[in-house]
């Protein structure tokens, strides 16, 4: 017999489970994660609009092409 474990339904043990995914806002934005963790972390607001750009193709599930020039944060 396969052993079964059941847990109270509680956001005590759903709450860590679930979480909002990130956005390139989230990320690359003025108050985003890199500028908070990265001394002199400068916002390229070409970077940030190409992220959103794709990430709108992610959510999507749509193609997007991208040219950039040096110095966007294509990487």
């Amino acid at each position: 017999m396969p052993f079964l474990l059941t847990l109270p339904l509680s956001s005590h043990y759903i709450r860590p489970m679930i979480q909002t995914p990130l956005t390139s806002e989230d990320i690359l934005g003025p108050d985003g994660m890199l500028s908070r963790r990265i001394d002199g972390f400068e916002v390229r607001p070409s970077q940030l609009e190409m992220a959103h750009q794709i990430e709108k193709a992610l959510n999507d599930r749509s193609s997007v092409i991208v040219e950039a020039g040096t110095g966007t944060g294509k990487t």
